[in-house]
């Protein structure tokens, strides 16, 4: 099996929103992975070339994907000098129907490996979706990873586990504004990001923190439908297309943010 570390590192990243993945083939050979969190506070859709992990069959399941990348990265050392760099290397059994019953997890250097063992189908929750329902955009906002990270940490900072008060995106004229309370403590928060484009109509919208929180550190596109939805398109150099997509929160929102 041929792969794509960055694919896989990127999918571990992504772990904490939900382990059982499906990786499965399209008509053309290219890959798709869709996963929702089990609150639905996120979902995301991911599209890469075949090539980027190449396996038997039609589809491929985990139970645990953490599970598989801790054995993986055993074998994960990559060093400057050939001669003491390690890699994983990537083999499988198949079940009468040609699926992916084993994925074998080998060392490169050493007579060493792991077996995982895959799910069968209908043996975990896979997502009834192909895609979000995404049309109404009223504001567009590039993100570098340096803000998300600062956010997550302002996050962390003003709100517990408990805290329900979501957070607030507020949309207008050329600035959006992101702010969060605690109500216990009415500590507050808030951060004005400038638009390249003004909005047509002013907005708010509010999302639990957790949607935020589950965003692996990187730069993003952010497009906000007001109808219930903020679309998270991660930017990158590779052939790896990843859309996160983040809820409106239920119910109305608390505070003076």
């Amino acid at each position: 099996m041929n792969y794509n570390i960055e694919l896989l590192d990127l999918v571990s990243d992504l772990a904490p929103i939900q382990q059982q993945l499906k990786f499965s083939k399209d008509s053309d050979g290219n890959i798709f992975l869709a996963a929702k969190h089990i609150d639905k506070k996120v979902v995301y859709c991911l599209h890469c070339p075949g090539e980027y992990f190449e396996f038997p069959g039609t589809a491929v399941r985990f139970y645990e994907y953490k599970k598989f990348k801790s054995f993986f990265d055993i074998f994960n050392n990559p060093d400057k000098d050939e001669a003491l760099s390690e890699h994983p290397v990537l083999d499988t059994n198949l079940n009468e129907s040609g699926e992916v019953y084993d994925i074998i997890i080998k060392s490169s250097k050493s007579n060493q490996q792991f077996t995982y063992r895959t799910a069968c189908e209908g043996a975990i929750e896979e997502p009834d979706f192909k895609g979000v329902d995404f049309q109404t955009i009223a504001a567009k906002y590039v993100i570098p990873s340096v803000k998300i990270s600062h956010l997550q940490k302002m996050i962390g900072l003003i709100q517990d586990k408990m805290e329900k008060s979501g957070i607030k995106f507020h949309g207008e004229g050329n600035k959006l504004t992101v702010s969060f309370l605690c109500l216990a403590t009415s500590n507050s928060y808030k951060i004005e990001y400038e638009l390249a484009e003004p909005v047509a109509q002013e907005f708010t919208f509010t999302t639990d923190k957790e949607g935020i929180l589950l965003l692996p550190t990187a730069d993003y596109e952010i497009n906000i439908d007001p109808r219930g939805l903020i679309k998270f398109h991660m930017v990158r150099k590779d052939e790896i297309n990843l859309d996160l997509y983040i809820s409106k929160q239920k119910g109305a929102s608390m505070g003076r943010v």
